[in-house]
């Protein structure tokens, strides 16, 4: 009788769509970290994804925020998420990429439906102007946190 090594199937993510739950949670991922270093290379100011529904969009935006983000916990320590890129293809590509991790504020807004999220943690809809006007002063507060660390 021959013994054959036994793989692990890892589950499909459906439905999950964010990039850290996923790597945590070993879930198939294919690894798409390279489009960090085509959006570095192409170096314009403003990028519009536009693919059709259930492409990856709001997966593909995750990623970029752990890659991008200088994150920090309530106590306003660094939160470093380099660990969740360790075995992808951004890491190999050299430092000039892998120096913007966690250098930068970002803020993401989902307007999907029912309820738009603001993945800073906030607890507004964003359908109303107060609201709204909520989410930029904290985002001008998130800005000249990151300033003064």
């Amino acid at each position: 009788m021959k013994w054959e090594t036994v793989r692990m199937k890892k589950a499909l993510p459906v439905g999950i769509e964010d990039f850290k739950e996923i790597i945590l949670k070993n879930y198939y991922y294919i690894d798409k970290s390279l489009f960090i270093k085509e959006l570095l290379d192409n170096g314009s100011k403003v990028s519009l994804f536009t693919r059709p529904r259930r492409f990856g969009k709001t997966l593909a935006l995750s990623m970029l925020r752990y890659f991008f983000e200088k994150e920090f916990t309530e106590e306003g320590k660094t939160i470093d998420n380099t660990y969740l890129f360790e075995d992808l293809k951004i890491m190999g590509v050299g430092a000039e990429y892998t120096f913007h991790m966690g250098q930068y504020p970002v803020i993401s807004l989902r307007l999907k439906w029912p309820m738009p999220v603001l993945s800073m943690n906030l607890p507004w809809n964003l359908t109303d102007t107060k609201a709204c006007l909520e989410v930029m002063n904290s985002a001008k507060r998130k800005k000249s946190s990151f300033r003064d660390s």
